[in-house]
This record gives C-alpha cells, structure tokens and sequence, in this order.
C-alpha cells in the first residue's frame, strides 16, 4: 500500500488538473493511513482537506467538539437517498465529499472520533448534493463509525435510512452498502 500511495502522491505533483490532483492525493492519504503510515496520511490528507477549505483537528478538544457538532447536525436531519435523477452536478462538491468520505475511512482505524467527525460531514455534504451513490457510502461510513464511537442508537438509525433507501431507489449499491454496515455494527458491537 506504502508503493501505491507514493505513486498517487508523486503523480499528483505532476498532473495539471487540480481536481486530478486532489483525487489522487486524497487516494494517496487513505492509503498511508489504512497501511499505518500515520505521518505521510496525515500530510497528505491536510493537503487534500485544504483544497477543500477544511482542516484536520488540530487537538483532541478539538476533533471531539468536531464530532459532537457533526452528530448533532445529523441528529436532526431527515435524511433520503435521492434518485440518482436528483443529483446536482457539481466537481467541486463531488470532490469534496470523496475527500471527506476517504479521510473519514482512511483515519478510521488510527482516530476514531476525527474519522467519525469526517464521516459525519461527508454524509451532511452529500445529502447537499443529492448524490445517491455518495450519500450511499457516506451512510455506510458514518453508520459503522457511530458504531465505533458507541453510539449504536445512531448506527441503527442511520441503517433505517439504508432501508427506507432501498423500497425507493432499487439500486444494488445501496444495498452493499447497508450489508457493509451491518457488518461493523454486528463486529462492533459483538466485540
């Protein structure tokens, strides 16, 4: 993984788009931090958060005031998985909620309350965006991070949304998604 992330790292350096660039440096960070590369992951993924205009918490205090801020916002919400004929068009946001979303995953097993925090804003971004497949990914995320942060009442909330999803969209995805989060929740909460 440490090969794979360097490689997307480097090429970044050299590609002229900008949203390229940020995919593959936010592909870069995800990478470093689920293979244990704490240091390059982080750099990496301040780098590709900046470009989004957000930061990584800078300390603890911080990355739990992130996460509860988040939670609350979630909490009042109603979300939906839109038809996929709902979806806005937009690069930027569409990149920024695959930053967050991968920051969220990638930090997921090294900082669980930041990863949460992340997972929990890629989710809010997509609903903004109307974009069932990114919505989708987001609910899993924030689902099985809810679970490793104990908040299970949250998970099993947000996996209802999986299913009110599902009687609507008809989409395979959604439903990978939902078993995926299952299995954290079911993991989570059984050990």
């Amino acid at each position: 993984a440490r090969e794979a992330a360097d490689a997307l790292d480097e090429a970044a350096g050299s590609v002229a788009l900008v949203f390229q660039r940020v995919d593959f440096i936010r592909r870069a960070a995800e990478l470093y931090l689920s293979s244990g590369h704490l240091e390059l992951g982080v750099a990496a993924a301040r780098r590709a958060l900046e470009h989004c205009g957000r930061t990584l918490s800078d300390s603890r205090t911080m990355a739990i005031f992130s996460f509860l801020w988040t939670d609350a916002r979630i909490g009042m919400a109603r979300f939906r998985i839109p038809k996929a004929s709902e979806k806005k068009h937009d690069l930027h946001g569409d990149l920024e909620a695959d930053v967050l979303w991968s920051l969220g995953v990638g930090l997921a097993l090294v900082d669980s309350v930041q990863a949460a925090g992340l997972a929990n804003l890629a989710l809010l971004h997509a609903a903004q965006l109307k974009d069932p497949q990114r919505m989708a990914r987001a609910l899993c995320a924030a689902a099985a991070l809810a679970s490793a942060t104990g908040r299970f009442s949250r998970a099993e909330i947000m996996r209802v949304a999986f299913d009110r999803a599902l009687d609507l969209a008809m989409d395979p995805t959604i439903r990978l998604y939902r078993q995926i989060a299952d299995l954290a929740h079911s993991f989570l909460c059984q050990n």
